[in-house]
């Protein structure tokens, strides 16, 4: 009888031990939500899981407004520089700096500073330069606005920010414009020589560049911009008394017409019968039609496109020379005077071409 009892009461306990400690526990009557929240189910009719139990696979509900997996960057609090920062000092930033007011969005950006420190804030205001010109490390609204100072073959390149459209100064000769962000259109002048067009981000689509007034030009650099519908040189008597090169490096441009042979007449209305060469050395560019006059004037293309678009060069002397992986229309040399040497014609690379045609003895193909 007593290992009877024994063994009930043994059982007994045992049966209790495998109970969880909560159904010991009071009713909670109060309305108050359970200490540890994250342990309910706040959706209606859906039971509470247990996470202690394996068994239980009941998902936990989604959140009513989940936070996005890329939050997009806060808003830019600085402000554009304009006019009234003309010659502010200019520094590129990489870096977030809640003193300048660069958040994350803006980096990395081109940031102007006052010339001294407020009255009030005791603080060196910044802002933003996404429009205007950069030169020598000082931000200008517009090219009018370089200082005076900013004079013949500038040293510096300038920089372009934002969509931009203005005149080249008379007292500047010679440039470099670079190009940084939104596209450019440029008025020359008659003492403008020489000008560089290029884009300084190699990546994303091309910035659109057109020039008027730019056909006294000696020599035109274009890398990495479109031109195609803005630029084209048309030089049918003679511009310049002087060689004219034009250089492209993945640039597109329209039709080129250089005439460096015939009467020049000076700014002082002197007239001089002239000869002078005009060049073309281009890589991997669009380009339209070609038409070079003038004695020794050169050709020279690597893997550029004109399509059906023809080459005309008439030259005493001079040459063509067409290489890498280009497609070209008719080609078509010819001599400036009787008995003098035919352009040379090179072709190599998988080019094509259309026709060759002279008008004088054969020429000579390598």
């Amino acid at each position: 009888m007593k290992k009877r009892l024994l063994s009930a009461l043994l059982a007994l306990v045992m049966v209790l031990a495998m109970l969880p400690a909560t159904a010991f526990a009071a009713d909670d009557t109060t309305g108050n939500p359970p200490a540890d929240s994250s342990q309910t189910d706040s959706t209606p009719g859906t039971p509470d899981a247990d996470p202690a139990d394996p068994a239980d696979t009941t998902p936990a509900p989604a959140p009513v407004n989940p936070a996005p997996a890329n939050p997009a960057p806060a808003a830019s609090r600085m402000t554009s520089a304009d006019n009234t920062n003309d010659g502010w000092s200019v520094t590129y930033e990489t870096r977030v700096d809640a003193d300048k007011g660069i958040e994350i969005g803006d980096i990395p950006c081109y940031v102007a500073r006052s010339p001294k420190v407020d009255d009030t804030t005791k603080k060196y205001t910044y802002v933003k330069v996404d429009n205007g010109f950069i030169y020598s490390s000082k931000y200008y609204s517009s090219l009018n606005s370089l200082p005076t100072n900013v004079a013949g073959n500038l040293t510096s390149n300038i920089i372009s920010m934002g969509s931009q459209s203005g005149n080249i100064p008379e007292r500047i000769t010679s440039a470099v414009i670079e190009i940084y962000s939104g596209n450019l259109a440029i008025t020359g002048h008659a003492k403008l020589t020489s000008l560089t067009v290029k884009n300084s981000k190699n990546t994303g689509a091309q910035p659109t560049v057109s020039l008027t007034n730019c056909d006294k030009l000696t020599n035109l650099t274009l890398e990495n911009v479109d031109g195609s519908n803005g630029i084209s040189i048309n030089e049918a008597t003679v511009a310049v008394n002087n060689t004219r090169t034009i250089k492209l490096t993945n640039a597109k441009i329209g039709t080129i017409t250089m005439n460096g042979k015939g009467n020049f007449t000076n700014a002082n209305g002197t007239t001089t019968a002239v000869d002078r060469a005009r060049n073309i050395q281009a890589t991997n560019s669009d380009i339209g039609a070609i038409s070079l006059t003038g004695s020794n004037s050169q050709v020279k293309l690597t893997d550029c496109r004109l399509g059906t678009n023809s080459i005309a060069v008439h030259s005493n002397g001079g040459s063509i020379s067409i290489d890498g992986h280009s497609t070209v229309g008719d080609i078509e040399i010819g001599t400036l005077d009787a008995k003098k040497t035919l352009p040379t014609i090179t072709i190599g690379g998988t080019t094509t071409t259309g026709s060759i045609d002279q008008w004088d003895s054969c020429p000579s193909l390598t």
